[in-house]
């Protein structure tokens, strides 16, 4: 398992959410489905040794977005 944890500003009628991805192989990551992050936590596989996340930035008006300052992954045993 892991836990992603972002240092983040996000304005009002504004959200900031992650996904991950994750796979035995390089070459096999991009066919993985992505798998929201609930609550800063997520799973993993015991053979995956690839894991990409993504941050999605929503905006209420196109005019202001959450800034997106730090990310950190960490994984436990």
């Amino acid at each position: 398992s892991g836990r992603l944890t972002a240092v983040a500003k996000i304005p009002g009628q504004t959200s900031l959410t992650f996904a991950v991805r994750s796979a035995r192989s390089k070459e096999q990551l991009s066919a993985q489905p992505w798998r929201p992050v609930r609550e800063g936590t997520f799973t993993l596989e015991a053979t995956d040794r690839y894991l990409q996340y993504q941050a999605l930035l929503a905006s209420d008006n196109g005019d202001r977005y959450p800034v997106l300052d730090k990310v950190t992954v960490t994984l436990e045993p």
